[in-house]
């Protein structure tokens, strides 16, 4: 149960940075940095095809949630990444939330996290959208933004 309210939380922080996207100032220096990337493998064939989304927050009174998400600056837009051959590659970022105003760049951090993958039926976000699995992964080591997990690491939670 507290995993359950735990995702709430995150899939609601998920929805903020939806939401909140479409207003941010986009940093233009941002757009010809590299960002990093978390791939998953080992991904169930029952996923194939469908979307995912990964969310963390750097540490418990932190104001940065690090994100692995289509997200296009200069439109505003994100969707969830889909699976495709059993894998996954999350373009990570990470906003800043601060006292007037989200900031939101291209990750390339040294942090070590829990985080959590969901797993979705559609692309897009929407009010109703739920995940139709969690996934929670403990002591992911980012190095310069970018990780390999598998998905037999984690601990699957249907929702």
């Amino acid at each position: 149960m507290a995993k359950r309210n735990l995702c709430l939380g995150i899939l609601a922080m998920v929805l903020v940075f939806g939401i909140s996207v479409v207003g941010c100032e986009n940093d233009p220096t941002n757009e010809d940095k590299n960002g990093g990337v978390l791939t998953l493998t080992g991904i169930p064939l029952q996923y194939e095809g469908k979307y995912a989304q990964f969310s963390t927050v750097v540490n418990v009174n932190s104001t940065e949630i690090i994100y692995g998400i289509n997200y296009n600056q200069s439109a505003g837009t994100q969707s969830f990444c889909r699976i495709s051959n059993g894998k996954v590659d999350f373009p990570m970022w990470i906003q800043t939330l601060g006292e007037n105003e989200i900031s939101i760049k291209k990750y390339t951090g040294n942090n070590t996290v829990e985080g959590v993958v969901m797993v979705f039926e559609t692309a897009s976000f929407g009010l109703s959208t739920v995940p139709i699995i969690v996934n929670w992964f403990g002591s992911i080591i980012f190095s310069n933004g970018n990780v390999t997990i598998s998905w037999n690491d984690g601990i699957e939670e249907d929702w």
